[in-house]
């Protein structure tokens, strides 16, 4: 498990970096008003890739050894690098930046500290032992000293300046909480078809198909809308809207639930994902000036992990204060029997309604926060977007 954890932090230090490039590569090239179609295909690429990769796992799992859900990814990073190498833009001229890695060395830390102590209490540890309440002071520690610390860098590794633009900050609060709930229902639902149901880890993961295509279809669409309307905010409305609808209805999943009708919820709640995949990350690269895309890209990246992070964490606390006992051997879960089925899906709707309730915050704080600014023709930087509502009302031309 170590070799494991080592690995795949390893991984994760690659794929912080590819996720926001490609948006801030967006971000740099593309004006804004033309973001949302590309923006969008971007959207649906990434949901797809997170929602087949259970089904291509579970297929694998299924029918080869576990070691190959790790070396499939050999032929496509090869297959990604090539692609790298070949289409992203190169520039001649270089600029001498400084990189925190004070700061992101603490943030790593602090967040470690704080997960730790979510998976360890209840489950490991009591809430009130030791290591639970030691990891969580260790956490809030590592953070008071990441602030000071970041008040002395002449770069910090999250652009605090940015922080102060209502529109900034209502959107990453919301993308946290989308991230916390997709990635949670993706990690639980799975678990939920082939523990409760009794489907194979195949029929498990299979059963992510339908949110898939709900949230490429909606992403792609609401690319295009975007495009042509130049506003974001009626998707950022219908998307929390559709998302805690197909919420309700996977929260109220029972051990009578049949495959079609999973796959009916998850259709629902892939096209709220869809709806707000991108236009979050849209507000925030339309709100700040042009040499901050990069930073700002990040930093909607960096929120969406961390609630994704978050959420998987803290729906895994909520399910194993339920879970029964000997549950969790993956490929004997289709093999329960009917009471400890039972158990299953009474252990899995606290963790539902705790996403449920997340989704539900994201459309209280794009009512308030997120204000619909039409997006940018050009280049060029809009003063009222990024000095907030006090600043000018926008041009003609804007």
């Amino acid at each position: 498990m170590t070799e494991l954890v080592i690995f795949r932090a390893i991984q994760g230090l690659g794929a912080g970096g590819l996720i926001p490039l490609a948006m801030a590569v967006i971000g740099a090239i593309v004006p804004p008003r033309d973001r949302g179609r590309y923006q969008g295909l971007i959207g649906a690429v990434f949901g797809s890739a997170s929602i087949i990769g259970p089904a291509v796992g579970g297929f694998i799992v299924d029918h080869t050894t576990w070691r190959w859900i790790f070396y499939v990814n050999l032929p496509v990073g090869a297959l990604a690098f090539v692609v790298i190498s070949l289409t992203m833009p190169r520039r001649a001229a270089q600029t001498d930046r400084s990189i925190d890695w004070g700061g992101a060395a603490l943030l790593a830390a602090c967040s470690t500290a704080l997960l730790l102590g979510l998976v360890w209490g209840g489950r490991q540890y009591s809430w009130t032992s030791a290591h639970v309440l030691g990891a969580l002071v260790v956490a809030v520690a590592l953070f008071a000293v990441f602030l000071w610390f970041e008040r002395r860098v002449p770069e910090t590794i999250l652009p605090f300046a940015l922080l102060r633009n209502r529109i900034v900050v209502s959107s990453l609060v919301c993308m946290a909480l989308v991230g916390m709930a997709m990635f949670g229902t993706i990690s639980y639902v799975p678990l939920f078809v082939q523990g409760v149901i009794g489907k194979s880890a195949t029929s498990s993961g299979v059963v992510l198909t339908p949110l898939m295509l709900g949230a490429v279809t909606a992403s792609f669409i609401s690319g295009q809308w975007v495009s042509r309307s130049g506003r974001v905010r009626p998707n950022a409305i219908a998307g929390p809207i559709a998302l805690t609808a197909g919420m309700v209805l996977i929260w109220r999943m029972s051990i009578h639930t049949t495959n079609a009708q999973a796959a009916r919820n998850m259709v629902l709640a892939g096209i709220g994902l869809g709806l707000m995949m991108q236009v979050f990350v849209l507000a925030v690269q339309n709100a700040v000036p042009r040499e901050s895309i990069g930073s700002a890209t990040a930093l909607t990246q960096f929120s969406r992990s961390i609630g994704g992070t978050l959420g998987v964490t803290l729906m895994g606390v909520i399910v194993n204060q339920g879970l029964p006992h000997g549950v969790g051997g993956g490929l004997t879960l289709h093999q329960m029997s009917g009471p400890a089925r039972a158990t299953l899906a009474h252990a899995l709707r606290p963790a539902f309604f705790a996403g449920l309730c997340v989704s539900a915050l994201v459309l209280p704080i794009v009512l308030v926060g997120v204000r619909d600014v039409r997006l940018r023709r050009g280049f060029e930087d809009v003063t009222e977007n990024i000095a907030g509502p006090a600043a000018a009302p926008p041009t003609k031309a804007e």
